[in-house]
């Protein structure tokens, strides 16, 4: 059984992507493709989405966040779209027991699997003849920016990364906040409890429950996204809200400083934004700057 945290999936381009393989909506300046990206373990449902014009296209990967889909509440859909405008192809895919997967979340969710998914996500986009991977991106969403340091900082094909609020420390405190835990021995207890019997259930900030494997909590404990980003040598574009209590602002700087050798980073605040830069809640003035600052960042550096 799934039990997996969805994002609710908003807007008429969202609907249709569910029901269909090819999207091109009236006055859009792009297609989108509902495909199947082969993985280590079974298909990884996926959406790539592709300007028009001239191919081959700059690429960017997309990485949602923890128990979120490939859709993002409609933020990545947002995202891909404007990238696409803007002469660049993406491709975003559900993590194992999300959205549109047919994993359970239980036992495969874990940083193990995500991170093969993101390599077999970059294979299927070296394969496609439309695609210049020579200037390929990641953007990686709390969660995903974990994955995308971890990526990026053992694998040199990427030029261009940009983190919106990244779980990004070493250990797992940054989930402490969203799984409601004042301590480290708080996070123990329950580690302990998945040791025991596999897994273990917990009751998330926004009150709903989250059954996790024993996996996942290796996972957290065995990557190191700060030890791994310091290998990463491309340019770097983090992104944080002034009032986001689950990746405070001071920790998402310290994501972005461990990457020590980059070309070059940048730090940019969205003023009044919590943790979901206003995807979450009734605010798209706040969804619309993340996107501007990350589509104007990725035109820079791929195009």
């Amino acid at each position: 059984m799934k039990r997996c945290f969805q994002g609710v999936v908003i807007g008429f381009l969202a609907a249709v992507l569910l029901s269909g393989i090819t999207v091109c909506a009236a006055g859009s300046q792009s297609v989108s493709e509902r495909i199947n990206v082969p993985g280590t373990r079974g298909d990884i449902p996926s959406v790539l989405t592709l300007p028009h014009g001239t191919a081959p296209f700059p690429a960017v990967i997309l990485c949602h966040g923890h128990g979120g889909s490939k859709d993002e509440a409609g933020g990545f859909i947002a995202l891909s779209e404007s990238l696409a405008a803007n002469g660049i192809a993406s491709i975003r895919m559900d993590f194992p027991g999300c959205g549109d997967s047919k994993e359970d979340f239980v036992a495969q969710n874990n940083i193990g699997n995500m991170l093969r998914d993101i390599a077999s996500a970059k294979e299927y986009l070296a394969s496609d003849s439309r695609m210049d991977i020579s200037g390929l991106g990641i953007v990686g969403y709390s969660m995903g920016g974990r994955l995308a340091m971890l990526t990026t900082g053992s694998d040199d094909s990427y030029s261009a990364v940009v983190l919106w609020a990244p779980a990004g420390n070493t250990g797992a405190v940054n989930m402490f906040t969203f799984m409601q835990f004042d301590s480290q021995s708080d996070f123990d207890a329950l580690y302990d409890t998945a040791k025991q019997d596999g897994e273990v259930t917990y009751t998330a900030i926004f009150g709903f429950d989250q059954t996790l494997g024993r996996q996942w909590f290796d996972d957290m404990l065995d990557y190191d996204p700060v030890t791994s980003f310091a290998g990463f040598k491309g340019d770097l574009l983090t992104i944080y809200g002034d009032l986001d209590n689950i990746i405070l602002p001071d920790d998402a700087k310290a994501a972005a400083s461990a990457a020590v050798n980059a070309n070059s980073s940048e730090l940019y605040e969205v003023t009044g934004a919590d943790h979901g830069f206003g995807i979450y809640s009734d605010e798209p003035e706040l969804t619309q700057e993340l996107i501007d600052q990350t589509v104007n960042f990725l035109k820079g550096k791929l195009n």
